[in-house]
């Protein structure tokens, strides 16, 4: 049997504030998707010493594996936003539909800032499932509305709920046109090695919890207030102006 245990947790660590972030612990993996998942909660056991500071990343980093269609924004952007999400997580929820949702608002069609999506697998196979369904559907263009649809009908992690039927639906949501070929995707398993390659880096990088956000590599963890995430996004951008 597989246990799952979803924390929330407010802490503060030596490398700034940390918002509250979503973790699992996960027993006696039974399948590939789980083994993923318990390597990363294996990866969340290594929480700082104290007086140690997580850190940075260089943005080229944070950006290896991207895929275009999951990104929003240009490529070119002064600012890059890396988001590592379980798309069970609650926490993951709230920011994807709070900060996330007003950062496109607010930059939307300036060409300042561009979001990559990337997974960091925490619940196992169903977490796997719904990662996987946003790669297929990325594949015909609709990433984002599959995004959208998996976190506006979040279930709780492993509640036996994210059937690959029930992707099917989500993916009728997202108006993916060849539904046939998504299935296909989907039950294959081709775009596995792509959310195993986020998860290895999120595990390089040090990520200790779901969300995790890298704004030009300056590290911010948690449901963070959408004003926390402007100033970042502000400063970065001065940086640029000034040319460092």
């Amino acid at each position: 049997l597989i246990a799952a245990l979803a924390i929330g947790l407010v802490m503060g660590l030596t490398s700034g504030t940390v918002f509250g972030f979503g973790l699992g612990v996960i027993t006696a993996p039974q399948n590939r998707a789980a083994v993923q998942a318990d390597a990363n909660i294996a990866a969340l056991q290594d929480s700082p010493k104290q007086g140690e500071k997580l850190p940075d990343a260089e943005v080229s980093t944070t950006l290896q594996g991207a895929r275009d269609y999951a990104r929003l924004g240009p490529v070119d952007a002064p600012v890059q936003i890396v988001v590592f999400e379980d798309a069970q997580c609650p926490v993951c929820k709230m920011l994807a539909e709070g900060a996330l949702q007003q950062i496109i608002k607010h930059y939307g069609g300036t060409e300042k800032v561009a979001i990559h999506y990337r997974h960091f697998i925490i619940f196992g196979e169903e977490s796997s499932r719904i990662a996987q369904g946003m790669e297929c559907a990325g594949r015909q263009g609709q990433f984002w509305k599959f995004h959208d649809a998996a976190y506006s009908n979040q279930f709780p992690e492993r509640s036996g709920m994210a059937t690959l039927e029930k992707m099917g639906d989500w993916a009728k949501s997202a108006e993916i046109k060849n539904l046939d070929t998504f299935n296909t995707c989907l039950k294959s398993g081709e775009t596995a090695k792509l959310v195993e390659g986020d998860n290895k880096l999120a595990q390089s990088l040090r990520v200790l919890g779901t969300p995790t956000l890298f704004i030009n590599g300056k590290r911010l963890v948690g449901a963070v207030p959408f004003e926390f995430v402007q100033n970042a996004i502000d400063a970065q951008l001065q940086l640029v102006s000034k040319g460092q």
